[in-house]
C-alpha cells in the first residue's frame, strides 16, 4: 500500500494501513511532502509515532484475535473490564454468555443495544448479570432470515416445514438441548422460538419436525411470584 501524505486523523491512517498484512505479508510505504509542515513533523517523529499510536486504540485491527488483544476486551457477567471503572459493550466486548459454554463476541444491533441497557441499569443502581438471548436478522432479496440462539453449539439439525415453499425453520440441537433456530419468511415462528429459548424451554426432535405441533405449548409455565401481605395500617388513635 502506498500512502500519499500524512492523513489528518490518526484513526484514518490506522484504519487504512492496518488492512495490509491481515491474511498474508504486506508492505506499507509512506510518501511525504517536505513542503507540508504536518508531513515534515511526521517524518521527524516517524519511529516514535508508529511505536505509540496504538496506546489508546484497540490493536485487533493489526493482529486479529491476538491473545493479548482479546484479553483486553474480556469482560465479566456485568460487562466490566479488569478496571472496575471501565465497561465494554457491543462489538468490542467478549463476555460470558448463558447461551454458550465459553466467552463470546457478537456483532449485532441487538447485542449492542442490550449491552448498553444492562450497563445503564447497573449505573442506575440495578445491577444484574447480562443473560440476553442473542438474535439476528437479515433480508436477502425476498427472503426474511431471522435467527435466535447460537448455532455454533449444535450437532444435529431438524427442518420444520418445506424449504421448497420458501417458508420454513431450521432447529439446531446439541444433544437433547435446543441451541438455536433459524427461520425463513416466518416471523411469527421466530418470535415464539425466541420466547422458548429465552425462558429455557426446548422441543423434542419429533415435536420440532411436526408442523402441526403448536409451538406455544412448549413455552415453560412461569411460576407466579408469592403474594406478600401488605403491612397493617397503624391506628392514629392509638399513638402515644
Amino acid at each position: 500500500m502506498l500512502v500519499n501524505g500524512q492523513p489528518k486523523a490518526t484513526a484514518e491512517y490506522i484504519q487504512a494501513t492496518s488492512r495490509v498484512g491481515r491474511s498474508s505479508p504486506g508492505l506499507v510505504c509512506t510518501v511525504l511532502n517536505w513542503a507540508r509542515p504536518r508531513d515534515v513533523s511526521h517524518y521527524e517523529r516517524f519511529e516514535h509515532y508508529h511505536a505509540t499510536f496504538y496506546q489508546h486504540v484497540e490493536a485487533l485491527s493489526v493482529t486479529p484475535f491476538a491473545a493479548r488483544a482479546l484479553d483486553r476486551d474480556l469482560v465479566d457477567a456485568h460487562l466490566l473490564t479488569a478496571d472496575p471503572a471501565i465497561s465494554a459493550i457491543g462489538d468490542c466486548a467478549r463476555y460470558p454468555s448463558a447461551h454458550h459454554p465459553g466467552a463470546v463476541r457478537l456483532e449485532s444491533v441487538q447485542n449492542s443495544v442490550d449491552h448498553a441497557r444492562s450497563v445503564a441499569a447497573r449505573l442506575a443502581g440495578k445491577p444484574a448479570p447480562y443473560d440476553k438471548l442473542p438474535w439476528f436478522w437479515s433480508d436477502q432479496g425476498d427472503l426474511r432470515v431471522q435467527m435466535c440462539g447460537l448455532s455454533q453449539e449444535s450437532d444435529d439439525v431438524v427442518f420444520r416445514g418445506d424449504p421448497q415453499s420458501g417458508k420454513f425453520s431450521v432447529l439446531r440441537y446439541c444433544g437433547d438441548r435446543l441451541t438455536a433456530v433459524e427461520t425463513v419468511n416466518h416471523p411469527a415462528e421466530h418470535m415464539t422460538m425466541r420466547k422458548i429459548l429465552t425462558l429455557g424451554g426446548t422441543l423434542t426432535r419429533a415435536q420440532a419436525a411436526d408442523p402441526a405441533f403448536k409451538l406455544a405449548s412448549a413455552l415453560p409455565v412461569a411460576t407466579p411470584a408469592p403474594k406478600v401481605a401488605p403491612p397493617p395500617i397503624a391506628d392514629p388513635s392509638k399513638d402515644g
